[in-house]
C-alpha cells in the first residue's frame, strides 16, 4: 500500500517537473 503511494509520488513529481521544464 505505502509503496503504491510512495510510487505514485514521485511519479508525479517527475512528470510535474517534466511539465515545468
Amino acid at each position: 500500500m505505502l509503496e503504491t503511494i510512495i510510487s505514485l509520488v514521485a511519479f508525479a513529481l517527475t512528470v510535474g517537473l517534466s511539465y515545468l521544464i
